[in-house]
C-alpha cells in the first residue's frame, strides 16, 4: 500500500512484543481466530485483553455444569453419590464397589455405614453354618429392614472378589475415598462459582489470568470490534518488523489478503478512529503499540527529507507549526484554522535557537519543558506530535549510527 510504503516503527518492537501475551487466549494458548474483548466487571482493575469467543462460551457452559452438580450435591443424602457418578479410571474391583453403592442412592450416609457395619459382622461368619447366618440376618433386620437385599448383593460381590472379610474392608475403604472425593468436589465447585463470598451470576465467569469477574454477554458482543483491533495490531507489528512466532502462527491460518486488509483498517482507524468505537483504554493500547507514531509519520513525512540535516528537518516541522513560511504567519494560522495555537512564542524561540546552531536535542528538551507548563497544554496536540516525530527520527538515526560506523571501519 503506497501510503504506508515507507512507514518505520521498528523502535516499537519491544513494546509490541510485550503486549502480545494480552492477545493470547488462556485456554488455546494462541491468538484466537474468533477474538472478543474481555469485559471485566471491574474494568478499572484490568487492561485490554482478548479471548476466543468459542472458549469463553465453553467456560460459561462449564460453570453451568458446575451449577448442575452443585444442585445434585444439595439433594444427595449418601455423601458419595455425586463422586460415584463422576468416578473414572476405576479398577475392575472398584467398578463393582461403585455398582454396589449406587444401589444405596436412597440411603443417608449414616444408614450406609450401619449397613456396612452389619455386613462386616456377617462377613466374619459367612463360612459358618447357614442356620447361624440366617439367625444373624433376622437379628440384623431389627436394625435395618432391607439388610437381606444388601446381604445378597454382598454375597454376589464376595463371590466375584473371593474373600468376604477383605471385600467388606475394601468396601469401607472405597466408601471413605468417595466421601473424601465428594467433599473435595463440593469445595472445588464452590471455589469456581464464588469470589469474596459472592456467587457468580449466570452471565459471569472468572478470568483464568486475573481471577476477576468477566461479563460474558457483553464480551461476546464485541466480536467485530475485537477482530478490527487485532488486525490493526497485527499490521503495526509488521511495520515494526517484529518476527514473533505467535503472530506468524496466527497469520498462517488467515486468508492470503489478511495483511492487505489489516493495513487498510489501520489507515481507516488513523483517519476516522471514532468509526471503530474503541474504548479509551483500547485506543491507548494501539497508540503505545505504534499507531500514534504511524499517524505522525503520515502527517509530517512531507516536511522531512532524509537528505537534509537533522536541524533543517526540525526547523521544517516547527516553522510549519507557526506558519512562519507564510508571508504573514498570523494570516497563515488563521486561514488554516489554527489561530488559537497556544505555543507560538516558545516555538518561535526554538526556531531562532536552531537557526543559531544550537543542538536539536537541547532545543527540543527546553521547548517540551516550556509547553508542559502552559495551562492549555495538550499531550495529544499537533506540537507534541511533531516533537515526538522528531524524537522518533532521532532514535532511528541513533540505531543506524553503530551500523554506519561499522561499515566505515570495514
Amino acid at each position: 500500500m503506497p501510503l504506508l510504503s515507507d512507514i518505520d516503527i521498528s523502535d516499537y518492537q519491544t513494546v509490541i512484543a510485550e503486549k502480545i501475551s494480552l492477545l493470547i487466549d488462556p485456554v488455546l494458548h494462541e491468538i484466537p481466530q474468533d477474538p472478543v474483548f474481555v469485559n471485566y466487571f471491574h474494568p478499572e482493575k484490568c487492561g485490554v485483553r482478548l479471548f476466543s469467543k468459542t472458549q469463553m462460551q465453553l467456560l460459561q457452559q462449564q460453570n453451568e455444569e458446575y451449577r448442575r452438580i452443585l444442585d445434585e450435591l444439595k439433594e444427595d443424602r449418601t455423601g458419595i453419590y455425586v463422586a460415584l457418578k463422576h468416578a473414572e479410571n476405576l479398577s475392575v474391583s472398584e467398578q463393582r464397589y461403585k455398582a454396589f453403592f449406587l444401589k444405596m442412592k436412597d440411603l443417608t450416609s449414616q444408614r450406609i455405614m450401619v449397613v456396612l457395619k452389619e455386613l462386616y459382622q456377617m462377613a466374619l461368619f459367612i463360612n459358618s453354618p447357614l442356620a447361624y447366618v440366617r439367625n444373624l440376618l433376622k437379628l440384623s433386620q431389627f436394625l435395618y429392614k432391607n439388610i437381606a437385599a444388601y446381604f445378597q448383593e454382598f454375597e454376589v460381590l464376595t463371590a466375584e472378589e473371593g474373600d468376604a472379610e477383605q471385600t467388606i474392608v475394601r468396601l469401607w475403604r472405597f466408601f471413605n475415598v468417595m466421601f473424601m472425593q465428594q467433599t473435595e468436589i463440593s469445595a472445588m465447585i464452590h471455589k469456581q462459582l464464588t469470589s469474596d463470598g459472592l456467587p457468580l451470576t449466570k452471565n459471569q465467569i472468572f478470568c483464568p489470568y486475573s481471577k476477576e469477574r468477566i461479563r460474558v454477554a457483553e464480551s461476546l458482543r464485541t466480536g467485530n470490534q475485537a477482530s478490527n483491533f487485532l488486525a490493526i495490531f497485527i499490521a503495526l507489528s509488521q511495520f515494526a518488523g517484529l518476527k514473533d512466532l505467535e503472530i506468524q502462527n496466527f497469520l498462517t491460518m488467515q486468508p492470503s489478503n489478511y495483511l492487505e486488509q489489516a493495513n487498510k483498517k489501520l489507515l481507516q482507524y488513523l483517519r476516522l478512529p471514532i468509526w471503530f468505537n474503541f474504548s479509551p483504554r483500547q485506543q491507548c493500547f494501539l497508540a503505545e503499540a505504534g499507531a500514534r507514531a504511524v499517524a505522525q509519520q503520515l502527517h509530517y513525512r512531507h516536511l522531512w527529507s532524509e537528505e537534509n540535516k537533522l536541524q533543517e528537518n526540525a526547523l521544517s516541522l516547527l516553522i510549519d507549526y507557526n506558519k512562519q513560511d507564510w508571508q504573514s504567519p498570523s494570516f497563515g494560522l488563521f486561514i488554516t484554522g489554527h489561530w488559537r495555537r497556544h505555543h507560538y512564542g516558545p516555538v518561535n524561540e526554538a526556531i531562532h535557537s536552531l537557526k543559531k546552531g544550537e543542538e536539536v536535542p537541547v532545543v527540543l528538551a527546553k521547548l517540551k519543558e516550556q509547553i508542559q507548563h502552559h495551562p492549555h497544554y495538550n499531550p495529544e496536540g499537533s506540537l507534541v506530535n511533531r516533537l515526538e516525530f522528531i524524537e522518533h527520527k532521532l532514535a532511528l538515526k541513533a540505531k543506524r549510527l553503530p551500523v554506519d560506523s561499522a561499515l566505515v571501519l570495514s
